[in-house]
């Protein structure tokens, strides 16, 4: 299934990923179902199928709840908050995605927490809100140097589009200025400016 997922043949993963569920669900294995689940959310997502992928994260989400798999709550509360935001929710995007910080932080997950504040900068974007999403792109820049993590490709992309459209909509020097107080931030400062908590000094 993952061959065929990285093939691009979308059907055939998803049929090989329904096989996967099928048998997980035959011998009860809970952490199996849950990521066999997310798996085809995953493919329905790149499908263009948003509910499909919804409703499948969703009941991944109640399986990894069940059996305390923290890290799988996390990253099934950013696929949601990412669906959520493709959907135009933008409130339950920020719901989802703060979760998803909280939990990674208390974690002591930090690359992950970098990733995390990239996807409210990817948010603040989608809302219009283009001087916050500077400050965060120099908050994310701030971790992934200190931690020597890049952030995944196709996030790095995606952040990458997000800052060129945050760039284009506040001139300099003002947009250099953002970024540079966003960058001095401390990690618990940048999470609590992610979250809405606090504001940019």
């Amino acid at each position: 299934a993952i061959a065929h997922a990285y093939a691009r043949d979308l059907e055939a993963a998803a049929r090989e990923f329904e096989r996967a569920l099928e048998l997980q669900r035959s011998i009860d294995n809970k952490p199996g179902i849950s990521m066999s689940l997310t798996n085809l959310g995953n493919v329905h997502m790149d499908n263009g199928d948003l509910a499909r992928a919804q409703e499948l994260y969703h009941e991944a989400l109640i399986m990894c709840e069940e059996t305390g798999d923290a890290l799988g709550v996390a990253h099934l509360n950013v696929n949601l908050g990412y669906l959520a935001k493709q959907l135009g929710d933008l409130e339950t995007a920020h719901a989802r995605y703060s979760a998803a910080l909280k939990r990674r932080r208390d974690m002591g997950a930090r690359s992950m927490v970098a990733q995390s504040v990239s996807a409210f900068l990817d948010l603040a974007v989608a809302r219009g809100s283009h001087e916050r999403a500077l400050a965060l792109a120099g908050a994310v820049r701030r971790m992934v140097d200190r931690l020597g993590v890049p952030l995944p490709a196709p996030q790095q992309s995606a952040h990458d589009e997000a800052l060129a459209t945050a760039r284009a909509n506040v001139p300099l020097p003002r947009s250099a200025d953002l970024e540079r107080r966003g960058e001095a931030l401390s990690e618990p400062d940048a999470i609590e400016f992610a979250l809405g908590t606090r504001a940019l000094p």
